[in-house]
């Protein structure tokens, strides 16, 4: 669901490609998350455009899935997955 995670374990497995979504913030910081709206993968509701970056840094995505295992995922800048 573009996260780090995500991301990170498609480096891990050397994956041929991956794909991202990138939406633009109220503020206009690119994030990368799968949907326009937070409402299916954070206990927010809204459009990723209604929201500044600073807020939405802090919010989790999928809490809980996986057993938990990834309680540190968050919506990354479009410049941090690049990295």
């Amino acid at each position: 669901e573009n996260t780090l995670a995500a991301f990170r374990k498609a480096v891990e497995v050397k994956a041929p490609w991956v794909e991202l979504d990138v939406v633009l913030t109220r503020d206009g910081r690119a994030v990368c998350f799968h949907d326009n709206r937070l409402d299916r993968l954070t206990p927010e509701k809204g459009l990723i455009t209604e929201w500044e970056w600073e807020p939405l840094s802090k919010l989790p995505v999928m809490p809980g899935a996986f057993g938990g295992q990834y309680p540190e995922a968050r919506i990354p800048l479009l410049v941090d997955v690049l990295k």
